[in-house]
């Protein structure tokens, strides 16, 4: 591979990286958004007694609070707002998995 093919081949690992970083930081606004709904109308309405995280990917400044659900400084008081307005908060990714509630691992 010649220096030009290599410095291209660079350029374009770069292009591509800045991209994914872009698509994460959309992702994770987007999912911050959603939870925000979700607890606004939880709250609004009161016809939410339980919520069920599971699947929650691991991303920079979060922590791990069960086998698949990773959660922000952010998240965690949100989940900590809802359990106080009464609403369940249950971990588990599967139907069949055991009950884990956020209030246990928070």
């Amino acid at each position: 591979m010649s220096r030009q093919q290599k410095k291209k081949a660079r350029k374009a690992d770069k292009k591509k990286q800045k991209q994914e970083e872009k698509a994460a930081v959309a992702e994770a606004k987007a999912r911050a958004k959603r939870e925000r709904q979700e607890a606004k109308l939880a709250k609004k309405t009161g016809m939410i007694d339980k919520i069920t995280l599971g699947g929650v990917k691991s991303r920079e400044g979060t922590r791990q609070i069960s086998k698949a659900v990773f959660t922000t400084p952010k998240e965690e008081e949100l989940i900590k707002e809802l359990i106080t307005d009464g609403v369940t908060v249950e971990i588990r990714q599967v139907p069949s998995d055991s009950v884990i509630y956020a209030k246990d691992v928070l």
